[in-house]
């Protein structure tokens, strides 16, 4: 029989949910920067505007930051944890800020999705049982 201080550290299926939305949110980050950098995103960023270039480079980074933290939390990272909330509040902000300024284009609904998804990573990421698992010794 082994003894909960001996036995090794599962990961929560909740955990392995917020990383795999993590990658979602990651996988969306990456196509709304693509598109606002080709002119043809849901919000109709100008590609030749400074904003709009500025725009299209902020999702990719934030896209490809979002992949590497959820492979990060697959992983057991607490780092990986903080920094992704700290990601998810951006998330959030960012995502207001697109449904104001192009609530008329399509960014009402897409900045809903994403900010919405990004809300649910925190919820499920600072739960007790995600505790246990990251503050695990």
């Amino acid at each position: 029989m082994s003894s909960p201080w001996t036995a090794p550290a599962r990961r929560p299926a909740g955990v392995t949910f917020i990383a795999l939305l993590a990658l979602v949110i990651a996988f969306f980050s990456i196509v709304r920067g693509m598109l606002a950098l080709l002119g043809t995103d849901a919000p109709s960023v100008n590609p030749t505007d400074l904003s709009g270039s500025s725009y299209g480079w902020l999702e990719l980074v934030i896209g490809v930051a979002a992949a590497l933290l959820g492979v990060g939390l697959l992983r057991g990272s607490a780092l990986a944890r903080l920094l992704l909330s700290a990601l998810m509040v951006v998330r959030i902000v960012g995502a207001l800020w697109v449904a104001f300024t192009f609530a008329g284009r399509g960014g009402l609904l897409v900045s809903a999705l994403v900010g919405g998804l990004a809300v649910i990573v925190l919820l499920l990421l600072w739960n007790g049982r995600s505790d246990a698992f990251f503050t695990r010794v």
